[in-house]
């Protein structure tokens, strides 16, 4: 909530100054942004809601360039997607992982990204979760330029170029999304191997569903089905077993004991039996 707020605030702030021609987005401590925090999922959220923001930095009259380094992951790509331009460092990735999480990219991300990089290249990264190199980010079309030297200097000096440019062919949101001409035997052919891979889990099959709205349905129609799928899935005991599952995984290699014993100093005991329960 933090985050969004001061995002919101510098950002109003920047595009109301006048002696401010662009604006350079960047995190902190080599880190773009690693996406939600999941333990507000289930909860209250405070603070500005993602969705308005990014619509409120695409729809920016001065230029918006996502600086990343690190992780551009989940609502931090999402964000990035909403900024007029991306320039990665070579060693960041980028991805929407929701899906392992029983959920699926609600804040444009089944939009935007299928109108960018096109509705194959898109279901491979949404339903699967996977990271990509900032590499292979700029060969799909993610990002607009990569670099090895100071990323938030190189974006700044970018930015600074483009000033006074037109952005309506830079607002992702009103691009048409590709649409290839075996466009119901693509999606069918996607949905057949998904549900075959996910064996049961709903949240790929959600970010399908999500993209044909993407390829099919003018974009405020389609972030209307990409929230309807989203509430589906927020309630689901899948995508609570998957979040339990995520915390679990990271408390254990937290784990000590009063005595001194620590998850990296105990040696393992040997398991004859296991049994499962429930």
């Amino acid at each position: 909530a933090a985050v969004r707020q001061g995002i919101v605030d510098k950002v109003e702030r920047a595009l109301s100054d006048p002696k401010v021609k662009s604006v350079v987005i960047c995190g902190q401590n080599g880190v773009f942004c690693g996406g939600a925090d999941i333990k507000e999922f289930g909860t209250n959220m405070s603070g500005p809601p993602l969705v308005p923001m990014i619509h409120a930095i695409e729809a920016a009259n001065k230029p918006v360039v996502a600086a990343i380094e690190g992780s551009a992951l989940g609502g931090g790509l999402e964000l990035a997607l909403g900024c007029h331009y991306r320039i990665a460092h070579s060693k960041a990735r980028l991805g929407l992982p929701e899906v392992s999480l029983g959920l699926l990219p609600a804040a444009g991300g089944t939009q935007r990204l299928p109108r960018l990089i096109g509705s194959p290249a898109a279901l491979h990264l949404i339903t699967t979760g996977r990271h990509v190199a900032a590499a292979e980010a700029l060969q799909l079309g993610i990002v607009d330029q990569v670099t090895d030297h100071n990323t938030v200097d190189i974006a700044v000096k970018f930015a600074l170029s483009v000033e006074g440019r037109s952005l309506d062919v830079r607002r992702i949101s009103t691009y048409p999304c590709p649409r290839p001409s075996d466009l119901d035997a693509l999606f069918e052919g996607v949905m057949q191997k998904v549900r075959q891979s996910a064996r049961g889990a709903i949240a790929p099959v959600a970010c399908v569903q999500a993209v044909r709205a993407a390829a099919t349905l003018p974009y405020t129609q389609g972030m209307e089905r990409e929230k309807e799928l989203m509430a589906t899935l927020f309630t689901s005991g899948q995508a609570r077993a998957l979040q339990y599952c995520f915390f679990a995984q990271r408390a254990v290699g937290r784990w000590s004991m009063p005595g001194g014993a620590r998850w990296d100093t105990s040696k393992p005991r040997p398991v004859h039996k296991a049994a499962v329960i429930g």
